[in-house]
């Protein structure tokens, strides 16, 4: 009996082990179901939340390029227009909508070198911007270091002094093309953009590039159509041109009633003086002859290159009195034009002077022309150095 009692002792104590091992077997079993049970409820809405972040970065890309697509297409159109403009004036008033509607919202304005390069001047303002007639390419760091200039609140970037209304927020960018700086464009107030004023900068600067590019062409342009119509030695207009403007002087003195005086001007003994101190003194009497006319004729007055050392003078409004008058104070002062080449003097020089005057001479340009010819003969043939006027009427 002590044996069986304690053979069930020992079964005893193994069933109560058995049994809680099973218990515990049991209740991990419950929690490992309950575990992968909540996982699996839970990871449709994980991944809905991914496919839901994924939508709205998708949704923010596909807005970022419609917005540029939309820029872009903005600009091209803005360039068309740009591209197809002939003076500044037209750069102008085109550019105060084309930039407004390219910045809504935004104050900024465009300039541009002046002639002389030490000032830039306001081509075009936007947005209401306040803004001076004028700046100094040093109030600029953009145009000092040549490159886009940012400035925002709390930035350790230096402030432009032509930023009126917001001094410590601004964009300037430098308008270059063919690695020269033509002129400049600015916004006022970009700060508080977050993102968006990467993109605002981008398109700044595309539009600042294709802006450079317009005043580049221009200026090639007005350069190109420059010599075209002037004497490359004496700067003033050539045959060529005298031929286009002919016509529309007659026009104009028929049409109002008011004389025109031609005048041929003839330097004299020119082959002998080039012959004896050089071509170089030849260039530097015509500059000079040339210099004197266009700083003492008359403002509305013409002066032309008719060929080698003949020139052609047109004076508007000016009767045989007033010609005889203003062609003889115009002979005087070439000849007393002091002359240097080299820091050494060359001998003085005087011109012989044909005129005609419409209409009395002729009705035509060519007839003009014809006995201010003739009319310049005889003063050369009477000695030179003075100025003879058409002998008599020549017919058109």
């Amino acid at each position: 009996m002590a044996r069986n009692a304690v053979a069930y002792d020992s079964q005893k104590i193994a069933i109560q082990t058995a049994a809680w091992v099973f218990t515990g077997a049991g209740i991990g079993l419950v929690l490992f179901v309950y575990v992968m049970m909540r996982r699996e409820i839970h990871r449709p809405s994980a991944a809905a939340q991914e496919i839901a972040s994924y939508a709205e970065t998708l949704d923010r890309g596909k807005q970022l390029i419609e917005r540029e697509r939309n820029e872009i297409a903005r600009l091209n159109e803005a360039s068309n227009f740009l591209q197809s403009c002939n003076s500044l004036d037209e750069v102008a008033a085109l550019s105060t909508n084309l930039l407004a509607g390219l910045f809504p919202g935004r104050q900024g304005a465009l300039w541009i070198y002046a002639a002389s390069l030490n000032r830039l001047t306001t081509l075009a303002a936007f947005g209401g911007a306040p803004v001076d007639s004028s700046l100094a390419p040093e109030d600029c760091w953009g145009l000092r270091r040549g490159q886009i200039h940012e400035t925002s609140a709390g930035g350790s970037a230096p402030c432009c002094d032509h930023h009126l209304t917001h001094p410590e927020l601004g964009l300037c960018i430098p308008l270059i093309a063919h690695g020269e700086t033509l002129g400049l464009l600015t916004l006022d107030g970009t700060d508080g953009l977050g993102a968006d004023m990467d993109a605002l900068r981008r398109l700044a600067e595309m539009v600042a590039r294709q802006l450079g590019l317009t005043l580049a062409n221009l200026r090639m342009r007005e350069t190109l159509k420059e010599q075209s119509i002037r004497d490359p030695l004496t700067g003033v207009f050539n045959r060529r041109y005298l031929e286009a403007v002919a016509a529309k002087e007659i026009a104009h003195a028929n049409r109002s009633g008011r004389p025109l005086a031609v005048a041929m001007l003839d330097v004299d003994h020119f082959k002998r003086f080039n012959d004896l101190h050089g071509h170089g003194a030849g260039d530097a009497a015509l500059v000079a002859v040339c210099g004197y006319l266009k700083a003492n004729m008359r403002e509305g007055d013409w002066i032309f290159r008719y060929g080698g050392e003949e020139f052609v003078l047109l004076l508007r409004d000016a009767d045989h009195a007033d010609a005889e008058a203003k062609i003889a104070e115009l002979r005087e002062g070439i000849s007393a034009i002091s002359l240097e080449l080299g820091g050494n003097s060359l001998p003085s020089i005087t011109a012989s002077i044909g005129v005609a005057v419409f209409p009395d001479h002729g009705m035509t340009m060519d007839a003009l022309l014809e006995g201010a010819d003739a009319a310049l003969y005889e003063a050369k043939s009477g000695g030179r150095n003075r100025v003879s006027f058409a002998p008599e009427l020549v017919a058109a």
